[in-house]
């Protein structure tokens, strides 16, 4: 893929929480520095960890080229949780286009470089994401433009395939008052503005192939996110943006949803 316009000039700048990562974020740094669309800086807000997380990204820092070295800049917090470390990492963001990673995942080597290129063929489209471990639609089909109407009915858009112009996300943040699903209720504000392009291949993994919810992290609290993403469409119905009719249509599919997880979980413990 060649860049022939001012595509290739578009600083993207990377968010990166890194929380007790130690064991992990070598692999989220290598995939970042690996990208075959280089016009970016990446931004790692060390959220008060404690353990040797400091030390691994100097060391793996210091190893690199001048050039690239001075890409990458480091901010330590006291910890204050992921969407307060990814709106710190906003504000200091230099680029035009804010992308996010966390420190157990990994990019595919072109990810960058084919968002880029959909940002600019798809200019009116507010995020452009794609695929976390696997892909969501046949595969016959490049790409998906995703309404308002179909972020309600699922969450497509994993955090670390985001990608969004700064203008676009203007002053939108992610809800530090929300411990859960409050990266869906980003990309539920921002679909009320934008169109959205789901490119239709796997864009990131996570590191260690951790299943993507019920295993470890937040997500192994499954209620816990399933209130989330109810509190998210209450949000909606209190602020006139679903109907009455609608915000219980959602909330019992969201239910339904909770209960299909709840015995995916069970085959996948059982299997073992």
């Amino acid at each position: 893929m060649n860049f022939t316009g001012k595509e290739n000039k578009s600083l993207v700048s990377v968010i990166l929480p890194a929380y007790n990562s130690e064991n992990t974020i070598l692999y989220t740094l290598q995939s970042v520095v690996d990208q075959s669309y280089c016009n970016w800086e990446l931004i790692i807000i060390n959220d008060g960890s404690v353990d040797n997380t400091v030390s691994v990204i100097k060391e793996f820092r210091d190893s690199l080229a001048s050039e690239v070295k001075d890409k990458i800049h480091v901010c330590s917090i006291i910890n204050s949780g992921p969407s307060y470390a990814r709106n710190f990492g906003i504000e200091k963001a230099s680029g035009e286009f804010i992308a996010f990673v966390d420190s157990d995942d990994v990019w595919d080597h072109k990810k960058l470089e084919i968002q880029i290129e959909y940002a600019y063929k798809f200019s009116d489209c507010g995020i452009i994401s794609g695929g976390f471990d696997k892909i969501d639609f046949p595969q016959k089909e490049e790409y998906k433009i995703l309404a308002f109407k179909d972020i309600l009915k699922k969450n497509f858009f994993s955090t670390p395939t985001v990608l969004i112009s700064k203008e676009k996300l203007g002053n939108h943040r992610f809800d530090v008052c929300q411990k859960y699903s409050e990266d869906y209720k980003l990309w539920l504000e921002l679909s009320i503005l934008y169109k959205n392009i789901y490119i239709n291949r796997i864009l990131a993994r996570n590191a260690l192939g951790k299943f993507n919810y019920g295993v470890s992290g937040l997500s192994s609290n499954l209620w816990q996110m399933e209130k989330g993403e109810l509190s998210n469409y209450k949000m909606l119905y209190k602020s006139r943006k679903i109907s009455l009719i609608k915000f219980l249509l959602y909330l019992t599919f969201s239910y339904l949803k909770y209960l299909r997880r709840l015995y995916i979980i069970k085959i996948k413990f059982n299997e073992k």
